[in-house]
């Protein structure tokens, strides 16, 4: 991860809200494919070590975390998430580019 921020999307199997926004996710990203570097999508049986960190226990969860694995944003519920997804998605890119421009 090399910008400030990043989208984590937890998902679990069987989840009808998870594959929604899954599907939205996939939806955004092949319109926007530049939003990709911004976004990882985890699916809870194969991080278990990040789900017990995190103390995730409701799915979908999107997290923002920071360049340290620090969260600084959490949103629960795939209807919640499927509204809010692309603009946080462009507002972490919108951070990144002006963090990049600007550096000095």
């Amino acid at each position: 991860m090399t910008s400030k921020y990043h989208a984590v999307l937890f998902t679990k199997k069987a989840c009808t809200p998870c594959a929604e926004t899954h599907a939205l996710l996939n939806q955004v990203l092949t319109k926007e494919p530049e939003l990709g570097p911004y976004v990882s999508t985890m699916l809870k049986d194969n991080h278990t070590a990040l789900i017990v960190a995190y103390e995730l226990d409701t799915y979908p969860t999107l997290m923002v975390v920071d360049r340290n694995g620090e969260e600084t944003f959490r949103m629960v519920g795939g209807k919640k998430i499927r509204e809010y997804l692309p603009g946080i998605l462009h507002t972490i890119q919108a951070i990144d580019k002006n963090e990049t421009c600007c550096r000095h």
